[in-house]
């Protein structure tokens, strides 16, 4: 294949808004939404209206037809937390001990709570279903449900509400999960179906709020302008050139308005709010028209928020589309050519996998256990790189991405059938085109020829093939193999790329008696490290006592002991080759584990820190000089095919959503990634140095200012309205613009020792 196929074009735009992308095809059943025009034939944007809320608050329950369909109406007043499956058509299905609501209230006074629902025909065929709902420290019902729709009204107090976000607890009587009665597999335990749920004024109480019918879009079609006609802020994502010197709007009041009347902002800030440019609306009294420029020579290349924060008491005010200058052709600075980076002597480069490893178990950051004493030592002389995160927490979708410096986005293997493209071209590829020779070494069926991902290696050893599942999955088997190849590669000075793939510290969590070194052995519960007891935590059906998750971070702390003994093991034959001194070792993982930090166990299932973030140890050989690197800024698996390739004296080509962790300048506030879960109705993220979003398909969300709130606790939806909006709505204009590649025809066929392995890797359960 070649690599003059793989050069892609970033793209950047011509200072044009972001518009509304190509649209997704979903399943004909979903219902159309409400508006006039669709999204492709309006810029992006939302416009918040100022002032009180709507009287009556419904929850988002249901599916929309594409994820910018989100935007066409106002910021969510209430969105859910845990305890729901993703939203369908006809609404959601309440799982687990509980569910849960948040509602923003603009007074505190009586409000009653409104649930269209019927009970689970699995439960409803064994027992009467009830329903309790706390609303702070109060606890109203049970409320009895049946087996059909019905629609239950749940007076709250006043006492028991106040001004902003109020939680609402929901907890059924009792929950089945389908695997336990011989209808399918799935292991969650799921209560009560839910069709509308909702917050209405208490009967009797002030009607009169309209809010609710400010449209979000805003958008004249026929005079090509935002029209707004009350309070409120206009948000309008942008993506600056690199060239970028202003921002250009006009403004014009309708004869009806009030020159002096007018006031408020226009503000254009980097998606951090890090760097803010803003100036007053002010209409002339003589006139009805205003020009504002702000500067952003300081923000080009960034994707960027503008916002125009108008107070209007009546008539109309229109905002033109914002215009970005640049430099004519003849002043404008032209890059120097610069250095291809010619390696005379290309260095080794190999990438070890410890598969389902999170960042923060490591002692090199922070664990205080000896989780890790091997990596460790290897990390004191590494660059370590504090911020880097996988862009799906789940290895099917990772590995491509660390192989390609692809996002799903463009690779697309996002399911067990896809494969990936032929048209791919792979960091092996690259090498080998190079001189490299290449080798992979995997102890997992997620990284298989299966599914595409040998392309451009010479040697690719699946170990579930050649062991029988249990021994090929430990990590000891692999090194050992990958120790012995090692020692019988010839030693002709050509250089080596190899990829080593072993599943501990993922589950199970079983370690040998060797590196079971921090259990209690006073423990004598329920749980254990294996596959039952992380569904029965994940699904509801077992309670989730301290002495229990502790016991699974005992054990999985164990595997990761292995683990790092078994990447010595590694190490160690790397050690003996005469090329050691010219080996570039990079040790990472495809993505974190969870441990009910957000209500979830193992991963696949969230975007929150502890799912996506994993370790990046990168030893250098000691000639390579690569100057001051940035090693706390927000970096992706993607970004490794681009460093490894600048190690090795290869120029990198223009990624999408990848960056040379190397290069001696990055700008890291303009940086962001999107992120995805498994399945067909994913729960996405995006993610900058300080904000983290989460949306489902329903528009419900979290939004989570990880300066002050790292653990993602605080959820600032209702807060941080105007952010929320503008960073959803890069959010959604990237997962929806078309992506690079076509996946291969065909799909991938599971072997049966795959199939074996999977199984007790806990796939396919």
């Amino acid at each position: 294949m070649q690599l003059s196929r793989f050069i892609l074009l970033v793209f950047v735009g011509a200072a044009l808004v972001v518009g509304a992308a190509a649209l997704i095809e979903h399943e004909s059943d979903r219902p159309a939404v409400g508006v006039d025009h669709s999204p492709a034939e309006e810029p992006g944007h939302v416009f918040i209206a100022a002032g009180p809320g709507p009287a009556a608050i419904e929850c988002p329950l249901t599916s929309l037809p594409e994820w910018n369909a989100i935007w066409w109406s106002q910021p969510p007043r209430c969105t859910l937390g845990g305890g729901w499956i993703q939203p369908s058509t006809w609404g959601s299905w309440m799982w687990g001990a509980r569910s849960e609501l948040l509602v923003d209230l603009d007074d505190g006074g009586a409000h009653d709570l409104v649930i269209d629902a019927k009970a689970h025909p699995d439960v409803a065929a064994t027992r009467q279903q009830a329903l309790t709902v706390r609303v702070g420290d109060v606890e109203l019902g049970p409320f009895d449900i049946g087996p059909t729709w019905t629609q239950l009204r749940v007076e709250m107090p006043a006492a028991a509400l106040r001004v902003g976000a109020n939680r609402i607890t929901l907890v059924p009587a009792a929950a089945i999960a389908p695997r336990d009665v011989g209808r399918g597999k799935d292991y969650r335990r799921f209560s009560i179906g839910v069709r509308k749920i909702g917050v209405r004024q208490a009967v009797g109480a002030e009607q009169s709020r309209a809010a609710h019918a400010t449209p979000a879009q805003i958008w004249d079609e026929d005079r090509g302008v935002y029209a707004i006609e009350r309070p409120g802020t206009l948000v309008v994502p942008l993506e600056l050139p690199d060239q970028a010197r202003t921002v250009d709007i006009e403004l014009s009041g309708s004869r009806s308005v009030d020159p002096g009347a007018v006031h408020g902002t226009v503000s254009v800030e980097d998606l951090n709010r890090t760097v803010v440019r803003s100036r007053p609306i002010e209409l002339p009294s003589n006139s009805s028209h205003s020009h504002i420029v702000l500067e952003v020579d300081d923000l080009a290349g960034r994707s960027v928020l503008l916002s125009v924060a108008a107070e209007i008491e009546a008539g109309r005010l229109e905002v033109s589309p914002p215009q970005v200058t640049t430099p004519s052709p003849d002043t404008a600075v032209r890059p120097e050519a610069g250095d291809a980076g010619v390696v005379a002597d290309p260095p080794d480069l190999i990438v070890i996998i410890l598969d389902a490893a999170r960042a923060d178990r490591f002692g090199f950051a922070g664990n205080r256990r000896d989780t890790s004493p091997n990596i460790d030592r290897l990390a004191a002389t590494s660059l370590i790189f504090s911020r880097v995160f996988a862009l799906a927490p789940y290895t099917l979708c990772s590995v491509p991405t660390m192989i390609t410096g692809l996002s799903y986005l463009d690779h697309g293997v996002i399911d067990h059938s896809d494969v990936l493209s032929p048209d791919a071209v792979t960091l092996a590829e690259i090498l080998r085109q190079h001189g490299y020779r290449t080798a992979c070494f995997t102890s997992t069926p997620n990284n298989s020829r299966a599914k595409g991902f040998d392309q451009g290696y010479e040697v690719f050893r699946e170990m579930w093939t050649e062991q029988p599942r249990r021994k090929a999955r430990r990590a000891h088997v692999l090194a050992g193999a990958v120790a012995e190849w090692l020692d019988q590669v010839p030693d002709d000075g050509r250089p080596l790329h190899l990829q080593v793939h072993m599943v501990p510290p993922h589950a199970p969590y079983d370690p040998s008696d060797k590196f079971d070194l921090f259990t209690d052995p006073g423990y004598d519960g329920p749980c254990d490290g294996y596959f039952h007891t992380l569904a029965a935590l994940d699904g509801g059906s077992m309670a989730p006592t301290e002495a229990c998750v502790g016991h699974l971070l005992d054990l999985y702390d164990g595997n990761l002991r292995m683990a790092d003994d078994a990447t010595e093991q590694i190490l160690n034959a790397l050690r003996r080759r005469p090329r050691w001194h010219n080996t570039l070792v990079l040790i990472t993982s495809d993505h974190g584990e969870a441990f009910l930090e957000h209500g979830r166990t193992d991963h696949n299932s969230t975007v929150y820190t502890e799912m996506l973030h994993v370790p990046f140890v990168l030893h250098l050989p000691a000639d390579l000089d690569v100057g001051a690197v940035d090693t706390d800024g927000l970096a992706t698996l993607a970004d490794i095919v681009p460093t490894l390739l600048h190690a090795a004296g290869i120029t990198p080509p223009d990624y999408p959503d990848a960056v040379d962790l190397l290069a001696r300048t990055r700008d890291r506030e303009s940086r962001f990634m999107v992120a995805r879960t498994t399945g067909p109705t994913p729960t996405l993220g995006l993610r900058t140095s300080r904000w983290s979003l989460v949306l489902d398909v329903s528009g419900a969300g979290a939004l989570f200012d990880l300066r002050s709130d790292p653990h993602e606790r605080d959820n600032l939806v209702f807060s941080e309205r105007e952010r929320l909006a503008g960073l959803g709505l890069i959010l959604t204009s990237r997962y929806e613009r078309p992506p690079q590649l076509s996946l291969a025809a065909g799909s991938a066929d599971i072997t049966d020792e795959e199939r074996a392995l999977l199984e007790t890797l806990g796939y396919l359960r």
